[in-house]
């Protein structure tokens, strides 16, 4: 039943996805078992998978990541050793062109009224009770090009880590950033080494 194949399709994946990942994954799974209820994947074809696809209304990358978290849950059903269904219904839907803009670069202009704006604000938090309590977080965002997303970025994931983690992270001493495989959107490990204009703001 396709119920039991998103279980374990789950249980195959966690291990090796993101908590956001999996999260999601779990959430479209849902979705398509409320769809397609008391059904065998192998039931399942491709006009029926179209079909639910359209009637959520999707943009383009929403669409490709539905049609993406879809791909890898039938094609896990049809591969060796559970061969659940004989072809992958997902493979023959389109995917959108998505075009993807030149990034815009901040003048240093534009960065010097940035963190000037972000030492002074807000004028009080519960964290400090003191002005700048943003400061490392946009200084590690606009000087070392970590991720900000929220909640997925890893400049986000960084702030959440316990305070020796957090340390070890952000090394003063040694001059690196460490993003680790459990903040890292790539999964992988990666090093930064910490500039004097970055070092200068995380030491304030």
């Amino acid at each position: 039943p396709l119920g039991d194949a998103a279980a374990e399709f789950l249980a195959a994946r966690q291990p090796h996805v993101s908590f956001y990942v999996a999260r999601d994954y779990k959430r479209e799974l849902r979705t398509l078992q409320a769809a397609f209820p008391a059904r065998e994947v192998h039931s399942i074809n491709t006009e029926e998978v179209q079909a639910y696809m359209e009637a959520r209304k999707l943009g383009k990358k929403a669409w490709n990541n539905l049609r993406g978290s879809l791909h890898a849950f039938f094609e896990f059903c049809r591969v060796a050793p559970r061969q659940w269904c004989q072809d992958n219904p997902v493979k023959p839907i389109a995917k959108h062109r998505v075009a993807r803009g030149i990034p815009e670069i901040l003048s240093a202009q534009q960065v010097a009224d940035l963190m000037a704006f972000v030492e002074q604000y807000p004028t009080g938090t519960r964290q400090t009770g003191k002005p700048g309590y943003l400061v490392p977080y946009f200084a590690l965002c606009v000087f070392a090009g970590i991720r900000p997303t929220v909640p997925r970025g890893e400049c986000w994931k960084i702030g959440k880590l316990p305070p020796r983690q957090l340390e070890r992270a952000i090394d003063l001493a040694n001059g690196v950033i460490r993003i680790g495989p459990e903040v890292s959107k790539t999964r992988d490990l990666r090093q930064i080494t910490i500039q004097p204009n970055l070092r200068a703001w995380l030491e304030r």
